[in-house]
């Protein structure tokens, strides 16, 4: 993002670290992007299909590349960012018209849309999130966990399946048993900057 510009949104997969096969959940890593005012399309289950032309370059990079000689991470870097480059700026493609991507997208190059690491927007964030409707099994305790954060409902509804919407407006967490009733209204606990740019580096930093 740095040396290209700001993207809109990327197409991914629905696995880690992007996304979750169940679609009840959201990856830290998700949440920052989206705060970035980067949106993700994720693919439904088992269809690479729907990604098709970025899983064929994504193969291509890798026999390129070679990972399983790879020494180290580092090695891995070095050669993937070897592979990209001589796909974009030295090799002619059919759908180009024989040229190089570079060579067919000039503009490209000129990095017209500047990434401002300092577009971070919370509100973008809560937007998401109330976009969607989230289920929940309440714990022994009578609380469920959303997006890192604890909620008490009570022990009067342990063992219940729950739906969570949030309240853009107020800001609030509006709980729903299977007949719809709204059984508890909570504040939404405060989601920080600091929290999710602390959450994937902490995510990043136990991978490598």
């Amino acid at each position: 993002m740095w040396r290209w510009g700001r993207i809109h949104w990327l197409r991914v997969d629905n696995g880690s670290p992007f996304g979750d096969p169940t679609r009840q959940a959201v990856s830290i890593l998700h949440l920052c992007l989206t705060a970035h005012g980067i949106r993700l399309k994720v693919n439904p289950p088992r269809t690479p299909t729907r990604n098709a032309k970025v899983e064929r370059n994504q193969g291509t990079t890798a026999r390129w590349a070679e990972p399983d000689k790879c020494k180290d991470y580092l090695e891995l870097q070095q050669r993937l960012n070897q592979a990209v480059e001589e796909q974009r700026e030295c090799y002619p493609t059919r759908v180009c018209g024989g040229k190089t991507r570079a060579q067919a997208y000039p503009e490209l190059l000129k990095n017209p849309i500047r990434f401002d690491v300092q577009d971070f927007k919370l509100s973008r964030v809560h937007q998401f999130l109330a976009q969607g409707q989230w289920k929940r099994m309440v714990s022994d305790r009578g609380s469920v966990d959303l997006f890192w954060q604890n909620y008490q409902l009570g022990r009067k509804h342990r063992r219940r399946k729950v739906l969570a919407k949030l309240n853009y407006e107020a800001l609030q967490w509006e709980f729903y048993c299977s007949q719809g009733q709204i059984i508890k209204v909570l504040p939404m606990k405060p989601m920080t900057k600091t929290q999710l740019k602390s959450g994937v580096k902490a995510r990043y930093k136990q991978k490598g």
